[in-house]
């Protein structure tokens, strides 16, 4: 009886220590925060200027900005095309969801989901593009496009 809880603790053991990967998830969070504080250095870019943020090479160009009616008001229409290429090692997701446009009175505006949208997860290697669409008041003065994927923004690009 004696032999056979030793054998099975043995067992039990050498299961455990085959499925630990401790090393290997501390290495991906440092180099999460290794990225992220090379994007936070990137603040400010300019557009069509590629940058590398997460893993996701991101480039951002401004379109021709329009005027658009909705219902009774006339809002300004911006435009952008953006592209992303992973230049990670894992997938990663990017969608028009992530950008936020800033005014310069600090006021936030998300994107005009009546309009076309992209967004997708990017296997390693590939890269995808798409547009994001803000409509804004007349009245407000936009200042940057920010790159926010989650509630921290990570990269910004001066609208002109």
């Amino acid at each position: 009886m004696k032999k056979w809880i030793m054998t099975l603790s043995a067992l039990f053991l050498v299961f455990l220590a085959a499925c630990s990967n401790s090393a290997e998830t501390k290495n991906d969070k440092t180099e999460s925060k290794q990225t992220v504080k090379s994007g936070s250095e990137s603040n400010n870019s300019d557009l069509n200027k590629a940058i590398v943020v997460n893993g996701l090479e991101l480039t951002v160009k401004q379109n021709k900005s329009s005027e658009m009616k909705k219902g009774e008001q006339t809002k300004k229409l911006y435009s952008f095309t953006v592209k992303g290429r992973n230049v990670g090692n894992t997938k990663s997701g990017l969608g028009s969801i992530d950008f936020v446009l800033k005014t310069k009175d600090d006021k936030e505006i998300q994107i005009d989901d009546s309009l076309e949208n992209f967004g997708n997860e990017i296997s390693k290697g590939k890269a995808i593009s798409g547009p994001v669409y803000f409509s804004v008041a007349e009245k407000l003065n936009v200042q940057k496009i920010e790159y926010k994927p989650e509630d921290k923004v990570l990269a910004s690009w001066e609208v002109k």
